[in-house]
């Protein structure tokens, strides 16, 4: 793979991984629309994410099962190390009761425990579950055409139950309101389909793999017209702005008011803002500030992902504890940039420890 290609990837990757900090303990004042929407657009990261590792994965030249179940368990236990630490952290602060079982149950099993917040790991119980479909999604990715249109057939499934189908729902109920016409049970599809959680997120992780593979292609059709060369900015716009209205409907505002969007990641506008994302940056020409970017940010993101939460905790209680009056989308971006540096060094730490790098690669 060049260098070109995984720059364009690594900042893919910074992108996300600034708009997942900036979206967690938001310092933002509950009347602002400004903040509403970035915090809107934020929800593009993590499909980003997803369809980046998908791209990845499913370049390998080759797919050997000793390789995989390597991967496969380092992730799992990592997690589990994570969870360890977390623990600690929470009870140091503050006393948190538990049996013998209940700890094992929330190390091993991923279950919770009061005091203990782990909200952002669900990031890694999805790709757990994509890397338990991943040997096939390879093996149909390798399969020449006729494997990439079942793939294809797959992900549509996937999108009809994780993404449309949630949609189709929300516009049906609303045209209910308005006209009074019922609508059949649509959620009854939901059965038909035989894909449990996390369905969403598996569409943008296999739907990475066709975005690299076609990349060239997909590059050559955006710039062969002046007007297709806008198409990723439009999706953004479209989708951001979709949400917004979503979140209206659901809040009857358009403030942030400290509220997130129900449902973020089972939006059409999502899937749509977050391939305009991932569009953009792929056009987006190579300078030295997002060389440097993306050499410094893309490539920790990792360790940032399992560090800024706890240090976001520390920090609240802290740095911007009392500072309610104050809050702004500026405080709220200086908090964003002071994790993600303190992240970046204690990462790159970490990383020359031989035992513990383990934890932030």
């Amino acid at each position: 793979m060049s260098r070109e290609r995984i720059e364009y990837l690594d900042l893919i990757k910074a992108c996300s991984i600034v708009f997942v900090v900036f979206c967690h303990s938001a310092l933002l004042p509950k009347d602002t629309f400004v903040g509403n929407m970035l915090m809107t657009l934020a929800w593009g990261a993590v499909p980003c994410f997803f369809m980046v590792t998908g791209g990845l994965m499913h370049q390998a030249n080759s797919f050997k099962w000793n390789k995989y179940f390597k991967k496969f368990l380092k992730t799992y236990l990592v997690l589990c190390m994570w969870r360890v630490i977390y623990f600690g952290y929470f009870n140091m602060s503050e006393v948190v009761e538990c049996t013998k079982v209940q700890w094992n149950e929330f190390i091993f099993l991923f279950s919770d425990i009061d005091g203990v917040p782990t909200g952002p790991m669900w990031f890694m119980y999805a790709f757990l579950i994509a890397l338990l479909f991943y040997p096939v999604s390879f093996l149909l990715f390798k399969c020449g055409k006729e494997g990439e249109k079942v793939l294809g057939f797959v992900v549509v499934l996937l999108a009809i139950k994780g993404i449309f189908l949630y949609s189709i729902v929300f516009v049906c109920g609303k045209i209910t309101n308005i006209t009074g016409y019922s609508f059949p049970d649509l959620r009854l599809v939901d059965k038909l389909i035989p894909f449990g959680n996390y369905t969403n997120t598996m569409v943008y992780f296999i739907s990475g793999a066709f975005l690299l593979k076609y990349k060239e292609c997909i590059l050559n059709l955006l710039n062969s017209r002046k007007y297709l060369k806008s198409i990723p900015e439009v999706m953004i716009i479209c989708g951001c702005l979709g949400l917004v209205f979503i979140k209206y409907y659901q809040t009857g505002s358009f403030y942030w008011n400290n509220v997130y969007l129900k449902k973020g990641y089972n939006w059409i506008s999502t899937g749509v803002m977050a391939i305009g994302m991932y569009l953009f940056l792929l056009m987006k020409k190579p300078d030295k500030g997002t060389h440097l970017f993306a050499k410094h940010i893309g490539k920790a993101t990792m360790g940032i992902y399992y560090l800024h939460y706890l240090l976001l905790d520390a920090f609240t209680k802290t740095i911007f504890s009392g500072l309610e009056a104050r809050y702004s989308v500026a405080l709220n971006t200086f908090k964003t940039i002071l994790v993600i540096c303190c992240c970046l060094l204690i990462t790159n730490i970490i990383k020359r420890i031989p035992i513990l790098k383990v934890l932030v690669m």
